[in-house]
């Protein structure tokens, strides 16, 4: 890789360093320790500070402070055996590594004072230098001692994984560095840089010289060092350097987390140059530089994406990035009591973000918040409303500088509230997603935030006017009234029990048939706002009414008549006739019935139209009915004769008008069978030969089915006289025959005529 060429950024660095007094930025806290500090470092995010002290003259031992980001200790440990050379801490703070200045190691969670455990080395062993992988899982150590040797600890264990000499003489502090992962160790000592695989104790590669320091990539792919007339860039594959800057006495290295940005020092002390800091943008081929008094020693640390670098340099540290100077601090806010070395920078680390500076001078640590913290807008309440409704709307805003703001509310609506504060009144006249937009100022930046509020369609409000009683066959008026929003249109649909569904603000509906009815009503706006109600109406049933009574004007006994009626119903119900003639009940679907009456008079008839929901209409009506007259059988008058005889029945009988006689029956002997019928009339003969008495029957029928019997006696005997009819060889009737059958005849005709 060619050679850097140095870019010096005149205008920057009349404007950086013609400032001759310090910012007036204070630091977020500072604490007098009573000891003279050496090192420091702080965790990526900034939460932990780490800080190791020389050792305090009533115990020769170093302390170790722990601090969280607020300034809170956490804790301390005393038992170092010396001055605390040098610290390291994980990228989330977890662990901490210390190496005091008479070879002591020591590993610790931050949770506790009491380490995790504890390396105590011989004498031969004095400054111990330690870093840490990000995770750490794996700690690199390097020595200054007899042997000049380095070691590779995994965190569980005080035991090394391996070691290795990299020097040849005492006197020798081996600089170590650790690649996140703890896969690429770089270690630097007064003959050679070196570059160690963590499986392996032997060096993928070796450049000579001396390295006062040493820092490698988070990746492990390049290796800073920081040699005596240079910096060199190593990549990880070669000892073959990819770039180089000459100086006098390079001091400290530090590299950003890609490679690609490069801060050192320089402090000669052999020479009469001043001291420097450079910060380099490899990629873009440009260096900045500054020079320092000849006695200063400049601390150095870069933030991980090499946008940030802080330099300390006597009671003064700075704060630049690759194109601009941020800031300058004192440390001289304690006071120094009269010596200003006491407030002289020992050493500086810088968060991963650069948001955080940790400053530590002999006496005091500070903890700077480098940057003006925009203000942070965490959240906006509510997310979801309402259209129409007016809502407070209000933010969660957070300024760590505790500037005052100035908020302004862009609503997405076309209407715009400034400078009014973490809330504001508004109503959405209609709904919908609306980008709310919100500006924070602090006087220096501002903070914008956009949030999505969801506007939600109001579903309409629904009234309703109705009877909730009426009867069936009756048609019922609902009537709705509606509240919504001027810009939605809304439709009301009625559904009744029938299916039917109506549309508008005003619907009627023909109720057919009792009972309770469910009828929906929806009110639907155009952006799919629904409301429902579901209203009952109770239908009462109504009793069928007569349309037609037809009744006969008199019926006559057994003889069949009809009588026919006919009923309306108001809704839709079948109806059922029913009939009570004087007790005797008949049952009709189409309101016609005939029916014969057994009794003759005066006859109450009650006729009854039932719905099937048990409504009842009844009428009565009185019908005349005539009597019946049923037959009368004439056997004839008592005879005696002889044996042998032949004897003349004349059998008659009378009957209804309506009804003739239909069958004439002889039963010659009286014991119940017939020995003969005839349709025509009862005239027969018949003769007896055995003496006796007997009784012959006559039975008549009538057409209806009525019967009546009548019978005479014979008596058969030989000496008796046989009553000899005077007209018999003439065929003439006897006079008492004759009178016998007039008679008859004329009650037969008086019967009819009634």
């Amino acid at each position: 890789m060619k050679s850097l060429r140095v870019f010096v950024l005149i205008a920057l660095f009349f404007l950086f360093f013609s400032v001759e007094s310090a910012d007036a930025k204070e630091p977020m806290w500072s604490q007098s320790l009573g000891a003279d500090g050496s090192k420091v470092a702080i965790s990526e995010d900034g939460e932990y500070i780490v800080r190791g002290d020389y050792y305090d003259v009533s115990n020769e031992d170093g302390k170790l402070h722990l601090f969280s980001n607020n300034g809170t200790t956490l804790w301390r440990y005393w038992d170092m055996k010396g001055s605390v050379y040098s610290v390291d801490i994980s990228a989330d703070g977890e662990y901490i590594v210390v190496g005091s200045a008479r070879g002591t190691l020591a590993l610790f969670n931050k949770n506790s004072s009491e380490p995790l455990w504890k390396v105590a080395h011989d004498d031969w062993y004095s400054d111990v230098n330690v870093a840490i992988s990000a995770d750490g899982e794996y700690i690199a150590v390097g020595y200054d001692g007899l042997g000049t040797n380095f070691e590779l600890y995994s965190r569980h264990s005080s035991e090394p994984l391996w070691w290795q000499y990299v020097g040849s003489d005492s006197h020798n502090s081996i600089r170590v560095a650790i690649s996140d992962d703890g896969e690429y160790i770089a270690t630097g000592s007064n003959s050679k840089l070196s570059l160690f695989n963590k499986n392996n104790s032997e060096p993928l590669w070796e450049s000579s010289g001396h390295v006062r320091s040493v820092d490698i990539s988070a990746d492990g792919d390049y290796i800073i060092g920081g040699y005596h007339n240079n910096f060199r860039l190593f990549d990880k594959n070669s000892n073959i350097s990819i770039w180089n800057h000459s100086v006098e006495d390079a001091y400290s290295v530090s590299i950003s987390a890609d490679g690609k940005y490069i801060a050192g020092s320089t402090k000669c002390d052999d020479c009469n140059t001043d001291s420097s800091f450079y910060f380099f943008d490899i990629e873009n081929d440009t260096v900045m530089s500054q020079s320092f008094e000849q006695e200063d020693w400049p601390q150095i640390s870069i933030s991980a994406d090499g946008d940030y670098l802080a330099v300390g340099n006597s009671s003064e540290v700075w704060l630049t990035t690759k194109t601009q100077h941020m800031l300058t601090v004192s440390t001289e806010h304690g006071g120094c009591d009269g010596d200003e070395r006491k407030c002289d920078v020992q050493h500086v680390d810088i968060s991963a973000n650069g948001e955080y500076m940790v400053v530590s001078t002999k006496r005091s640590i500070y903890l700077w918040n480098t940057m003006n913290h925009l203000p942070e807008i965490t959240g906006i309440n509510p997310i979801s409303v309402y259209e129409g409704q007016a809502s407070n709307f209000n933010i969660d805003v957070f300024d760590e500088d505790g500037d005052e703001l100035e908020i302004s509310w862009v609503m997405g609506d076309g209407t715009v509230f400034e400078n009014v504060g973490k809330e504001v009144f508004h109503s959405f006249s209609d709904n919908g997603s609306y980008d709310v937009t919100i500006s924070v100022y602090d006087g220096k930046e501002t903070t914008t935030a956009i949030y999505e509020i969801t506007v939600n369609n109001m579903a309409p409000i629904l009234s309703i006017s109705y009877d909730d009683i009426g009867q069936e066959g009756q048609v019922l008026s609902f009537t709705a009234q509606i509240e919504d929003i001027p810009e939605d249109t809304v439709t009301v649909t009625w559904s009744f029990p029938d299916g039917t569904q109506v549309e508008g603000n005003f619907a009627q509906y023909l109720f057919v048939d009792d009972g309770e009815f469910m009828i929906m009503v929806i009110a639907n706006d155009e952006d799919g706002g629904e409301t429902y109600e579901q209203i009952m109406v109770t239908i009462q049933n109504v009793a069928p009414i007569f349309s037609e009574f037809i009744m006969p004007a008199q019926a006559k006994q057994f003889f069949e008549v009809k009588f026919s009626v006919l009923a309306e119903d108001m809704g839709d119900d079948i109806i059922t006739y029913n009939f009570d003639f004087a007790g005797s009940k008949a049952t009709s679907l189409n309101g016609t019935i005939y029916y014969t009456f057994k009794q003759g008079g005066n006859q109450n008839i009650v006729v009854c139209a039932i719905d099937e929901d048990g409504g009842e209409t009844c009428q009565t009506e009185v019908i005349s009915v005539t009597n019946f007259d049923f037959p009368i059988a004439i056997a004839g008058s008592d005879l005696n004769v002889k044996p042998g005889d032949i004897v003349q029945f004349n059998g008659a009988g009378t009957s209804d008008i309506d009804s003739m006689i239909v069958l004439y029956e002889w039963d010659f002997n009286g014991d119940g069978v017939y020995e003969l019928s005839s349709e025509e009339n009862g005239r027969t003969t018949n003769i007896y030969n055995t003496e006796g008495e007997y009784n012959p029957t006559l039975r008549v029928t009538d057409g209806i089915g009525n019967t009546d019997l009548d019978s005479f006696k014979i008596v058969v005997e030989k000496d008796s006289e046989p009553e000899v009819n005077q007209d018999e060889e003439t065929a003439i009737p006897s006079i008492s025959l004759i009178s016998v059958v007039i008679s008859i005849g004329l009650l037969a005709i008086f019967r009819r005529k009634n």
